[in-house]
């Protein structure tokens, strides 16, 4: 008889290699950034593989830098801040809600009318 283990996330998740930027937020100040790269991301979450060494339950901030979009010079980032779920041997699992960022000049936008967490991350001017 086989074991068919059943899904438990909500959301679907896609394989994507894509480098990240990683930020703690716990304590009074928050840490330098570390890198690494996004194994797989969904909607709900994300699994890293980086140096970064997390502890379950730490909030963290995160931003995965996109490739450019084919014939385009616009760039994205998505972000995140969430919460440790999962402790892996080279990374961590973590549960948060990702929003689209297009990089201007002028900085890091929300790519839609939200604005939401737009105080909280640098700007970054195109080269």
């Amino acid at each position: 008889m086989v074991d068919i283990a059943k899904e438990r996330r909500s959301a679907a998740r896609y394989e994507v290699r894509a480098p990240v930027i990683v930020k703690s937020t716990d304590g009074e100040k928050s840490s330098n950034a570390e890198g690494g790269f996004v194994h797989d991301i969904s909607t709900e979450g994300a699994l890293i593989w980086s140096t970064f060494v997390a502890r379950l339950g730490q909030r963290l901030q995160l931003e995965v830098l996109l490739p450019p979009l084919p014939k385009s010079d616009k760039k994205f980032v998505l972000r995140s801040a969430g919460v440790v779920v999962r402790e892996v041997a080279d990374g961590f699992a973590i549960a948060g809600k990702f929003t689209l960022w297009r990089v201007t000049k002028l900085g890091a936008r929300p790519s839609s009318t939200e604005s939401a967490g737009l105080d909280m991350w640098a700007h970054y001017d195109d080269e």
